[in-house]
Formats: C-alpha cells, sequence, structure tokens
C-alpha cells in the first residue's frame, strides 16, 4: 500500500480552463494539489487532465494523458448567452458577497487578458457544445454539480455519455466549485492516482 500511495504522489497534472478564467482561478487547488504529492506539467505531458467548462472542447488532440477529469462539460440546449446568465446568476445567489466579487474580479481579468481566445469560445459555442474532445483507452471522469446548468441537456447527456465507460460523479456545487472547493477534486485525484498506480504495476 506504500509502494501504490508513492507511485501516485508522482504523478503530474495540467489544467485546461474554460471561458475568461485561467491559472488565478485555480491558486488554491494547484497548491493543494502540490501538497498531495503532485507535480504541475505542460498539458501534453500530464498524466492527469483536469478540463473545466469549455476546456472539455478545447483539448489537444495530440496529448495522451492517463486520466481526464471532465468538469461542468457544457452540454445544455438552448442560446448559450441564456444559460451563461441563469447559471452566473445561481451561482451569485449562493455565494457570499465577497467571493461573488473576488470571482468577477477574475473572470474581468481573463476576459481582458486573453480577448481571442474567448471570442473563439464564444463563435465556437454553437457548433462545440456538446462535443467535447474525447479520447480512447483514457481513464475519464465526468463531474456534473447539482446546481451546475452546462452539464444538464437529457438529449445531449443521453446521446453523448450512453457509450461512454466513464465514472460519473455529482458534486453538491455550482459551475465554479471546482474553484471554490478545490479540495473536493483534490481528493478525487488522489483516488484516482491511486487506481493509476495500481494498473502501471
Amino acid at each position: 500500500m506504500a509502494d501504490t500511495n508513492s507511485r501516485a504522489k508522482h504523478l503530474t497534472f495540467a489544467i485546461n480552463y474554460g471561458f475568461a478564467s485561467g491559472p488565478v482561478h485555480s491558486k488554491k487547488l494547484r497548491k493543494l494539489a502540490a501538497q498531495a504529492g503532485f507535480k504541475q506539467a505542460p498539458i501534453t505531458k500530464a498524466d492527469i487532465v483536469i478540463a473545466h467548462s469549455a476546456g472539455c472542447w478545447l483539448l489537444p488532440s495530440d496529448i495522451r494523458p492517463k486520466l481526464i477529469i471532465y468538469v461542468g462539460m457544457p452540454l445544455a440546449t438552448g442560446r448559450a448567452q441564456h444559460i451563461w446568465l441563469r447559471a452566473n446568476l445561481a451561482s451569485f445567489k449562493e455565494g457570499n458577497t465577497r467571493h461573488n466579487l473576488s470571482t468577477r474580479v477574475k473572470n474581468t481579468y481573463y476576459g481582458l487578458r486573453q480577448p481571442r481566445r474567448n471570442l473563439r469560445i464564444v463563435r465556437e459555442a454553437k457548433h462545440k457544445i456538446g462535443h467535447p474532445t474525447l479520447f480512447s483507452n483514457v481513464l475519464a471522469v465526468f463531474i456534473a454539480n447539482r446546481r451546475d446548468l452546462w452539464p444538464k441537456s437529457d438529449t445531449r447527456q443521453a446521446a453523448l455519455l450512453a457509450e461512454q465507460q466513464w465514472a460519473f460523479i455529482s458534486l453538491p456545487g455550482n459551475h465554479d466549485d471546482i474553484w471554490e472547493k478545490p479540495e473536493r477534486y483534490v481528493a478525487i485525484m488522489e483516488h484516482y492516482g491511486k487506481i493509476l498506480a495500481q494498473t502501471d504495476r
């Protein structure tokens, strides 16, 4: 068991961010992951890839991770701007004022810092929602949080997920729960890291 834990904690990870987000959002998650023994790496070399929101369909097709964790994959049908507004209102209502303000500042920062990437996401949303980058023979975890509107679509979810042999997890949070409660996601990384260590032996 000690050997398994040790090997699990030498895994590397990378994060693929969604719309108007970046490393400032994931500061706490990356700190906790480092404390758990994971090391950050470029996405092309990472053992574990965490894809959040639009990052689920912006993954490079040439990566070969051992594990992909899809968080808040956009599947919801309807006009993207309406879903975005409803999702943000729901998040605002359940969060505290200080946290909401902090999140808006971070989103604004990345909205201004990476305009071309954000514009690309907006333009491609019509065609990309419900079409994530998928990988064969890669362990995958699909996280759809209970108060997150983006991964919820009866038709698309059924069609896309029916044939995928993924692990499905529902957490009691919203779309940005990964940044608000990062300890939950690091615990998931640790759990599956141990599984990967066992299968690599």
